[in-house]
């Protein structure tokens, strides 16, 4: 679990991220709209979920087994999974209509790897405030 105000640098962290790979001028936080921030903020607290489920754990510290990247195929099966969270949440708010709204093998390839750039960049983001990123086995 993440603490509330990690979830939010997090969120802030990935937004700056997601701007920079895409070679975009990010939107400062405090000018978003509410649904922008909600966005961000529900990517991030989703992050412990999709790692859990590629048998990774978040855990306090810097530990000497943290893993620094994912491997490809921890990647493919974090971003597909960052991609029904975010179809999730997009069709929470009310907007059905995204040409993005589909299943993954929809999706074409500049688009997946939006989602990829997210689920790559967990390890070091996560790293920054405080946290490491093991293997589950590992968290005993």
């Amino acid at each position: 679990m993440i603490p509330d105000e990690h979830v939010e640098a997090l969120a802030r962290a990935t937004h700056l991220r997601d701007a920079e790979r895409r070679r975009e001028h990010a939107t400062a936080w405090e000018r978003m709209d509410a649904s922008e921030r909600e966005a961000n903020l529900d990517s991030a607290r989703f992050a412990p979920t999709i790692l859990a489920a590629l048998g990774l754990a978040i855990v306090a510290g810097d530990r000497q087994e943290r893993r620094t990247a994912l491997t490809p195929e921890e990647l493919e099966a974090g971003a597909r999974l960052e991609h029904l969270r975010w179809c999730r949440f997009t069709r929470s708010i009310g907007r059905t209509q995204h040409p993005h709204l589909v299943s993954w093998e929809e999706l074409d390839e500049p688009v997946r790897e939006l989602d990829r750039i997210r689920i790559r960049a967990l390890p070091e983001l996560l790293g920054r405030l405080g946290y490491s990123v093991i293997d589950d086995g590992a968290a005993a």
